[in-house]
């Protein structure tokens, strides 16, 4: 039996060319995806630590300025950073205290009766400005506070400023 020799078989060197541009192409926005999956993911997880660090902090400086009586103005740092705040505070049973909030390198800390009770933030975020200033008015005090977190996972980076107002509980009139 004769073959035709115009029967093909294999492929011819464009049809090799074009299959290899196309595999290429795939490849490379596979590799893109991948990339800009890994840069959200970075910044999810920065944004998560920063948002955990501000809630946490602030909360818990908010229970702890409500409960408070007095600023100790001499102890404290107000109007710059790294700022220090010294109050005089009511426990939960009623008995007098003290709680004092202030940064270790980049890691806010709070004592309560002179013990660190531990970092406010998260790991993978740091508090690079806290800023405390007083406000004092005929009626009662208050303070304000100004915080920037930071976090950095991979090549993502991110800051957020945040700013709160509390009165002190024991200085209402």
């Amino acid at each position: 039996m004769l073959q035709n020799p115009k029967t093909k078989k294999g492929l011819s060197l464009i049809e090799v060319v074009l299959y290899s541009a196309i595999l290429i192409i795939a490849m490379s926005l596979l590799i893109y995806t991948f990339e800009r999956i890994s840069v959200s993911y970075g910044r999810v997880k920065s944004s998560k630590a920063i948002e955990e660090s501000a809630t946490y902090a602030i909360d818990r400086m908010a229970r702890e300025i409500n409960s408070g009586t007095s600023i100790d103005v001499a102890a404290s740092t107000l109007g710059s950073t790294p700022g220090r705040l010294f109050l005089y505070t009511i426990d939960e049973n009623n008995a007098s205290s003290t709680s004092e909030f202030y940064l270790s390198g980049q890691t806010l800390h709070i004592k309560v009766a002179g013990v660190d009770q531990g970092p406010l933030n998260v790991s993978g975020a740091r508090v690079t400005s806290l800023i405390f200033r007083s406000i004092d008015t005929t009626q009662t005090k208050g303070i304000k506070i100004e915080m920037v977190i930071e976090s950095a996972t991979g090549t993502s980076y991110l800051s957020k400023n945040f700013y709160d107002t509390m009165v002190l509980r024991g200085t209402n009139k």
